[in-house]
């Protein structure tokens, strides 16, 4: 396959999912990194990092409605945004300590 199509089936199979997930009421990140992972020559790093993107866009764009509708907590959601971040920083700095082998 020549290297340009894969962006335009990229899109073309983004484009899918994000209508499918929509409609199904699941995030787009849980079709998106199985199905790209296994049909796609891209790194799975690089996929599962796509996928976290695609996970947060889609919760940053849901806020401002959830919240107007009562249906989101600022005040809960905060400390828990907090803890996740420290937690989150240790974790990564306890992977990078690790060995590799």
């Amino acid at each position: 396959m020549e290297w340009w199509l894969w962006p335009i089936a990229l899109f073309a199979v983004s484009f899918a999912l994000g209508t499918v997930a929509v409609l199904a009421g699941v995030g787009g990140g849980v079709l998106f990194v199985p199905i790209v992972g296994a049909f796609f020559p891209f790194h799975l790093d690089f996929v599962r990092a796509a996928g976290l993107l695609l996970a947060l866009s889609g919760a940053l764009s849901a806020a401002p409605r959830l919240l107007a509708s009562g249906l989101a907590s600022l005040r809960l959601a905060m400390p828990l945004a907090l803890v996740g971040s420290m937690t989150s920083i240790a974790g990564a700095l306890v992977g990078l300590a690790l060995p590799t082998d």
